[in-house]
């Protein structure tokens, strides 16, 4: 049963019940003056399926709890950064029974260690991950969902979502572990952010390059089916460019936590704080990975996957950790993925 809790604060949150993506007869800015803009959620349908529309006038995401996922986050009148399934429909299992709807969701790493979790190594992700998550609406324009806490581990999925006074787009994903479980003793698991982009007109993707990388080429060849075309264009900076020449995936073990996709002269960047710790999909403890990049190769697929990942964390019973992600769109110098001023903006924006 879904439960809406509705908090009015002083920020001025505002609740707009319409049945569009767009709030009818509701100019894009008007959450916005000369002051800045203030945060707003309005309940909305997105191809048939309950959703909340987060804008702070400026960007606009909709979130769909049924689905966990963020499904939409584009600019206000912009182009669509998030792939979703093309017809929105319940769709035929996609790989072992996994339903492929696109967006962008939180899982538990490592995925070879699913099957402690609950599940089975590796594929598919536990549906307790993926689908009926509950929802509240809170105040400042945010919104929780979570989903059911699996009966063997205990863990339990959950994420806040809003646009901070930045303009920023922040989830804060949880992880947390209920005191009763099949499962004794403590579990180790890392929060796994997930987002498949469209990468049609996609321009390229660059993400950290480690100082000291233990991998030659700086990255980690995780999925070798195809080739990523990667190049360090500045000595912490890689970019890939976009192919549908075969799957791949690539990790890299820098310590910054954030990745960038590039379409013409605007840049999607999300990051969150790096950890100091064991990450997930090393070659050894010590060379594990704190982002992923990966290209599915079927070109009736049109997306890239960006992956931020936190580093391994214990879970005892009652045990709760929070990894949080922030996305942002920025202009840069100009629309050449080549121009050495695009590279320099894009290092800055990684922090």
């Amino acid at each position: 049963m879904k439960r809406l809790l509705i908090r009015i604060s002083l920020t001025g949150l505002l609740l707009l019940a319409t049945p569009t993506l767009a709030p009818a007869q509701t100019p894009q800015n008007a959450l916005c003056d000369e002051n800045g803009c203030i945060a707003a959620i309005a309940a909305v349908d997105f191809h048939g399926r309950e959703a909340w529309r987060l804008t702070d006038g400026k960007t606009v995401a909709v979130v769909v709890p049924s689905l966990a996922r963020v499904m939409s986050f584009k600019r206000a009148g912009g182009q669509e950064w998030l792939w979703s399934a093309p017809d929105h429909a319940e769709k035929v299992p996609d790989w072992n029974g996994w339903m492929n709807w696109g967006g962008d969701k939180t899982w538990l790493s490592p995925a070879d260690k699913w099957g402690a979790m609950g599940g089975k190594d590796r594929w598919p992700p536990l549906l307790e991950w993926e689908k009926d998550f509950q929802y509240e609406v809170q105040t400042g324009g945010k919104l929780k969902i979570w989903g059911s806490a699996s009966p063997i581990t205990g863990l339990r999925v959950s994420r806040v979502l809003y646009f901070d006074d930045n303009g920023d787009f922040v989830i804060e994903q949880t992880a947390s572990r209920e005191a009763k479980s099949q499962i004794a003793g403590s579990l180790r698991a890392g929060l796994w952010s997930v987002t498949q982009i469209n990468s049609v007109g996609l321009d390229g993707v660059f993400v950290p390059r480690a100082a000291q990388s233990v991998y030659e080429s700086g990255f980690r060849p995780m999925i070798t089916k195809g080739s990523a075309p990667t190049e360090t264009v500045l000595p912490g900076l890689l970019k890939v460019t976009p192919t549908e020449a075969g799957a791949y995936k690539i990790g890299t073990d820098a310590p910054r936590s954030a990745i960038a996709a590039v379409r013409g002269d605007l840049a999607l960047v999300q990051k969150t704080k790096y950890l100091q710790g064991e990450y997930p999909d090393g070659d050894t403890p010590q060379s594990g990975t704190t982002v992923q990049l990966y290209m599915t190769g079927n070109p009736r697929l049109t997306y890239q996957e960006l992956e931020l990942l936190s580093p391994l964390l214990t879970f005892y019973p009652g045990t709760r950790w929070t990894h949080t992600v922030r996305w942002s769109l920025h202009q840069l110098p100009s629309s050449n993925i080549n121009d050495a001023a695009v590279h320099a903006e894009i290092d800055r924006l990684l922090g």
